[in-house]
């Protein structure tokens, strides 16, 4: 594609053009001609033979042009820069560091008011000390990105920029050592932010498999950092395994660090607390430490914390994620110049005290720390049987997300605590719930627990959620919450923002109407079939109370365009409420399973529902014919047939009296079982049936006394059972009276005076395998198949299959 001459000619107004990623190949010398008030260019992304001579006539007349991006244009080493050196108000600029770069003659001396250069690629194979020497000397922020062909680099070559404040070198193969000596022009200044990520002599082309090589930090190589009052440090992905003594923030001027990034390493900080904690104390300014992805390898990509959202909003719509440091994507020219929060470790005063078994671990954070972060953390603490009391006056961000450690401290706090923002996501929950390990958090809005395994902890404990009363976002997400009891959320009524997206409810809790300040509601992807009626007159009600500003979000669910649903469908269509699929256009399941979208569905309303209102008219007349007929008949019965039919109940009303005084049967179930199920039989089943449903039950090992003939004793003993259970094994056809047992429950139950045969099927014995006697009522029983370690389902099968006669 090409940019043709005076393209732009009609628009001198225009400040800012965007051509990024759009296969330019040529421009014309005079395609911008007469923007001379465009104050930001991008062309970066594109196919351009930028080095041609004809190029450096493009930017001659762009006299007011404060930012340009000619990035990701030279595709090879034998490249050469336009010339630039007309663009005097340039304060942007970003370009590839190509091979044997000649800044000179590009002009970039001329550059005064250049404070911002970034090499978004780097084809250079080392960095000399002359390499940088005709820059402008007023930059103070350089960047490299994706320098995978740097391999080394001279101490010097930062001389030039003696103004330099910003120093981020992303994803290089030079080594860390190299990348520390260049910091030597900067001993005794101040910087403002020094970021080193992925750098590492093992990163080699994008493409190839990277393995970082093992680093371990020592005092030679941080001697140049260690003089440098820096604010923000950033040593992230580098591969540094261990640190030597006097190494790892052992700076000359430790109250100059505010923020700290070592994530993604390999180092065990924790272990070398006895090193650390004399300098801990010294870090009087740190307030943000990030110590995160700590296993001995991660293959995803590692988040990091924007500076600019160091908390999650309450009034934004949905909880943010972490935002990444870098973003790949090449419009650089649309972000800004951010710093990146750095977390800060606890500078700690850490003091065991021994008793007996167990000690108290003391830390006490930093005074002005307000954001730390220990996500993705994978490693053995030995933190069995301690408290940890934390001291942390001004801490409000604390991330412990995917915090795989195999035992989770109890945690106080040591006085009063200002957690707004806590992200348990991918922990365990019942590492930290109840039997609590977390105090309660009275000033914390702002909660996310994502994949916290939430769902089996609601149906232990219904008030797992009590520790967070003042939460007003909250995130329990992706936990495979199937049941929320309705209490769930009593000691929760400040929620304005609630997340229960991708789990896997079949209807909306009923929980969720006592939040009285709920604002959003997020149940996407879960099974939810429609919303009835007492519902969605409360999410009105909602609505109507912050002034139609209330959101609910449904994509993902199973919706339903039925008759049954009819009403949902019609409300979904109405509603004012703020929905996250524009025009309704939810899918939904007809009848005959196929699917169409909620406004085609309405655009074909009389055709689909067309016999929903002829079938309530056809239940109506059939019930007004039935009425009739049950009402006629009686009374014309009973006018010519009543001293036949006074006769007839006397007779029955006697004969059922006399049924019910002998229906009382002395036991509830009897239970037959094989030898192999004998230890499940009588120490589960049993204490269940006895102890927890108050049941009487009767074994013929157990109840039946001896002296009498065994098969009149057990015949007896089930006519007077209500119910009989088989429990079925592979031992059960060796059951001496197993046979007859089942054929007395068969005389019982044909004769009316058996309530259920239940069979239930133990360890992996088919169902051919069964007797053949039980095979042969197979259509008057109740079959269970009992899976191992079965908690839950079996049990609800046996309870209805045991209650529904009395129920």
């Amino acid at each position: 594609m090409e940019i043709e001459s005076n393209a732009f000619a009609r628009y001198q107004l225009l400040q800012y053009i965007s051509l990024h990623g759009n296969h330019l190949t040529t421009i014309q010398c005079s395609s911008f001609n007469g923007l001379t008030r465009l104050t930001t260019l991008d062309l970066s992304n594109n196919q351009l033979n930028i080095s041609t001579e004809h190029t450096s006539d493009v930017f001659n007349n762009l006299i007011s042009l404060h930012n340009l991006d000619i990035s990701r244009n030279f595709n090879s080493f034998d490249y050469y820069y336009p010339f630039l050196g007309n663009l005097v108000n340039l304060q942007f600029l970003a370009m590839d560091l190509i091979h044997n770069s000649d800044f000179q003659k590009a002009g970039l001396p001329n550059l005064i008011n250049l404070e911002k250069l970034v090499f978004d690629y780097c084809y250079a194979n080392d960095l000399q000390n002359r390499t940088f020497t005709y820059l402008s000397r007023n930059i103070k922020e350089l960047q490299f990105r994706n320098c995978h062909h740097i391999k080394s680099a001279e101490a010097g070559v930062l001389m030039p920029l003696k103004k330099l404040k910003t120093l981020r070198i992303h994803k290089s193969a030079m080594s860390l050592s190299d990348a520390l000596m260049i910091l030597h022009p900067f001993e005794n200044k101040e910087m403002e932010t020094i970021e080193f990520i992925r750098m590492n002599s093992g990163y080699r082309e994008p493409k190839v498999f990277a393995s970082p090589e093992a680093v371990i930090l020592t005092s030679e190589m941080m001697r140049h950092l260690q003089k440098i009052c820096v604010s923000n440090l950033i040593l992230a992905e580098c591969g540094i395994v261990d640190f030597k003594p006097k190494s790892l923030l052992y700076f000359d001027r430790p109250e100059c660090l505010k923020k700290v990034v070592l994530s993604g390493n390999r180092f065990p900080m924790l272990n070398k607390y006895q090193e650390l904690l004399p300098l801990t104390h010294k870090l009087v300014n740190l307030t943000l430490f990030d110590y995160s992805y700590n296993p001995l390898s991660y293959a995803g990509e590692i988040q990091y914390i924007h500076n600019d959202q160091p908390f999650i909003d309450i009034n934004t719509r949905l909880l943010c994620d972490q935002i990444s440091l870098y973003n790949d994507d090449r419009n650089a020219l649309e972000k800004k110049s951010t710093k990146y929060i750095d977390r800060s470790y606890y500078t700690a005063t850490q003091e065991y005290v021994d008793k007996s078994q167990a000690a108290e671990f003391r830390l006490k954070l930093p005074d002005n720390l307000h954001t730390l972060r220990l996500s993705h953390f994978l490693r053995k603490l030995e933190f069995q049987g301690k408290i940890l009391i934390l001291t942390a006056p001004n801490l409000q961000y604390l991330d412990i997300s995917y915090y795989n450690a195999d035992w989770f401290p109890i945690i106080q706090f040591n006085g009063p605590n200002k957690l707004r923002f806590i992200n348990f996501s991918g922990t365990k929950s019942s590492n930290f719930l109840p039997p609590t390990s977390i105090p309660e958090l009275l000033n914390t809005t702002n909660v996310k627990m994502e994949y916290a395994r939430l769902g089996h902890m609601f149906h232990k404990y219904p008030n797992v959620l009590n520790f967070i009363p003042s939460v007003e976002v909250l995130d329990i997400s992706n936990n495979n919450i199937w049941f929320l009891p309705e209490n769930a959320f009593s000691n929760n009524t400040e929620i304005q923002n609630l997340s229960i997206s991708y789990n896997l409810l079949d209807d909306i809790p009923k929980a969720v109407l006592s939040l009285s300040n709920l604002q959003l509601l997020d149940i996407r992807n879960n099974f939810i079939q429609s919303i009835n009626e007492t519902v969605h007159k409360w999410l009105e009600q909602q609505n109507l109370k912050y002034g139609n500003t209330f959101q609910l979000f449904l994509k993902g669910n199973r919706l339903r365009c039925t008759c049954d649903t009819l009403e949902f469908v019609k409300w979904i269509t109405k509603t004012n409420i703020s929905l996250d699929k524009p025009k309704r256009d939810y899918w939904c399941t007809l009848r005959n399973g196929t699917y169409m979208t909620i406004s085609e569905v309405m655009q074909k309303y009389h055709e689909l529902f067309i016999d929903c209102n002829s079938g309530h008219w056809l239940r109506i007349g059939i019930a007004l014919l039935t009425s009739f007929v049950v009402l006629t008949i009686p009374v014309a019965l009973v006018v010519n047939f009543r001293w036949q039919l006074a006769y007839w109940i006397y007779r029955r009303f006697r004969l059922v009296i006399e049924e019910r005084m002998k229906s009382k049967s002395k036991y509830d179930i009897y239970i037959s079982y094989g030898d192999q199920s004998l230890n499940w039989t009588v120490n589960t089943l049993i204490h269940k049936l006895e102890n927890s449903w108050k049941m009487i039950t009767c074994l013929d090992d157990r109840d039946i006394l001896g002296g009498e003939i065994c098969s009149d004793a057990i015949a007896d003993s089930i006519s007077n059972s209500r119910n009989v259970i088989f429990v079925i094994d592979d031992s059960f056809q060796d059951r001496i009276w197993g046979k007859f047992e089942i054929q007395r429950a068969k005389y019982e139950k044909y004769a009316g005076n058996l309530q259920q045969i239940i069979i239930i099927k133990k360890h992996n014995i088919t169902v051919q395998d069964f007797p053949f006697e039980l095979r042969q009522i197979w259509d008057d029983v109740i079959f269970i198949e009992w899976r191992e370690n079965e908690d839950s389902v079996g049990w609800d099968k046996l309870r209805i299959a045991l209650f529904q006669k009395v129920l």
